[in-house]
């Protein structure tokens, strides 16, 4: 389906008379974020059912540290009180 020049021009004439020139842009950008949102759960749904792709990594979170290091050497002072 091939639209021509006049047949824009006619639909956008149409579109003001209908809406109003001021909202047209308005109009315009909710379209676009809508098409863009579309677009995006599209390709989700693909990627989700698209059985020879990996899935994809999830976050885990950081295993615990130890507050000392084992492989440290000993302090001479092991048993001693810390705080003398």
């Amino acid at each position: 389906m091939n639209l021509s020049g006049w047949e824009i021009l006619i639909i956008l004439l149409v579109l003001i008379l209908v809406f109003g020139a001021a909202k047209l842009p308005m109009i315009a950008s909710s379209v676009g974020k809508s098409m863009k949102v579309f677009k995006k759960e599209v390709t989700e749904l693909r990627e989700d059912t698209n059985p020879n792709t990996p899935p994809a990594p999830t976050a885990q979170p950081d295993a615990p540290r130890a507050s000392y290091d084992a492989t440290a050497p000993r302090d001479e002072r092991e048993g001693q009180d810390p705080r003398q």
